[in-house]
């Protein structure tokens, strides 16, 4: 089994293909052709893909989706030179489709019936273009992917972070010359591949060569395994040896990440803390929230003061609250900390006038405002 290369057709293959049989024909029969030209044409061209990487010692596998194909080399990691040869097939394999046309165009027995021809036609047309289309460097399109490995080859990670810029200016110069001769189609696909870009690209500015290194990764994995396994002082150790060793990139960053919720585990919020500030520029969600509690911890009120509006929308509870205000009233935002305590008692008004006793309140003691929430309590409390 491991010699056949399985193929998966999505429901969403159909329908676009439909849609764009439909738009090009205005038929049913013409439909009915169209989608079978680009079912074959598209399939042929993956067929391209995943023969080089079966060649190569890979086990690949097709996937048929709207608007296109993919396929996935699993199995070993090849070398960019072969890895190149892989992508290149591609657009290879949809070149010999147009080439077959052009000469089944020339055949007698196609030449002397009109429907023959025009079947040809369209199927030379269509892998004529989509060779076309899918050469242009930008990801994710074969073009893109061969810029990719061309540059990566010769700058490293540079050059893969320059592939993606290069993808993000070339999709939209592309999607509004669309636009503009009235491609409008067209002009949203390359309109989509630029926002997939800028944000590709934005997630790959903190690669470094490190994390390329495949030594590396086998050593997250195991502390990985390590801590699956609840043997984490074991994964502190392989952690902090990598997070030494890569001081700075993606690994750097899920290294610190794995740090952090270990030591917050072990209850060593100073070095939670610390581990979270060295990453600080690439916080998910949870440790945003999880930065927030350590500083208030630290008495750090000036992050938690940065952090207060995530935290809060991660966990509106009372005590996150009440965290910000008492961070703000330290920092004298007098207007910020008033909202964070009616944000507080609206939450919960346990123990509402013990809070509101925080020696931290006391530059606004003399408030009108500061006084007029102190009555309220007061007053709801006597009631």
């Amino acid at each position: 089994m491991r010699n056949s290369i399985p193929v998966r057709i999505s429901p969403m293959f159909w329908v676009s293909a439909t849609l764009i049989g439909f738009l090009s024909s205005w038929t049913l029969v013409g439909t009915v052709v169209w989608v079978g030209i680009i079912f074959v044409s598209i399939l042929f061209h993956e067929y391209g893909h995943a023969l080089a990487a079966r060649y190569f010692g890979q086990f690949p596998r097709i996937e048929l989706v709207a608007f296109g194909g993919l396929t996935y080399p699993e199995g070993p990691k090849l070398s960019l030179p072969k890895e190149f040869i892989v992508v290149l097939c591609g657009p290879l394999f949809s070149f010999f489709l147009c080439i077959l046309g052009s000469v089944a165009l020339k055949l007698p027995i196609v030449s002397s019936r009109a429907e023959l021809s025009i079947f040809f036609e369209s199927f030379r047309v269509i892998n004529l273009f989509w060779t076309i289309i899918n050469l242009f460097p930008v990801l994710p399109l074969d073009g893109g992917q061969l810029l990719r490995i061309g540059l990566e080859g010769a700058f490293g990670v540079r050059g893969l972070k320059l592939s993606m810029l290069i993808g993000v200016i070339l999709s939209f110069v592309i999607a509004a010359a669309a636009f503009f001769v009235g491609w409008f189609f067209l002009g949203a696909i390359f309109f989509l591949f630029g926002f997939q870009n800028t944000q590709t690209y934005r997630l790959s500015r903190p690669i470094t060569e490190q994390d390329r290194n495949q030594d590396f990764h086998l050593q997250l994995l195991s502390a990985e395994k390590l801590m699956f396994l609840h043997q984490n002082d074991e994964a502190i150790k392989i952690l902090e040896d990598l997070k030494e060793k890569t001081k700075a990139g993606i690994l750097f960053i899920s290294t610190s990440q794995h740090l952090a919720r270990l030591y917050f585990e072990k209850h060593e919020i100073e070095k939670t803390y610390k581990t979270l500030i060295g990453i600080e520029d690439h916080l998910s969600e949870d440790f945003t929230y999880l930065m927030h509690f350590v500083s208030f911890e630290m008495k750090d009120y000036k992050r938690v003061f940065q952090y207060a509006n995530e935290a809060f929308r991660r966990n509106s509870s009372f005590e996150v609250a009440e965290k910000n205000a008492l961070a703000a009233a330290f920092l004298l935002e007098e207007k910020a900390a008033f909202g964070w305590i009616e944000a507080r008692v609206r939450e919960s008004s346990e123990n509402a006038m013990l809070f509101l006793s925080n020696q931290l309140f006391d530059p606004f003691s003399n408030s009108q405002k500061f006084k007029e929430i102190l009555n309220r309590f007061r007053d709801n409390k006597d009631a």
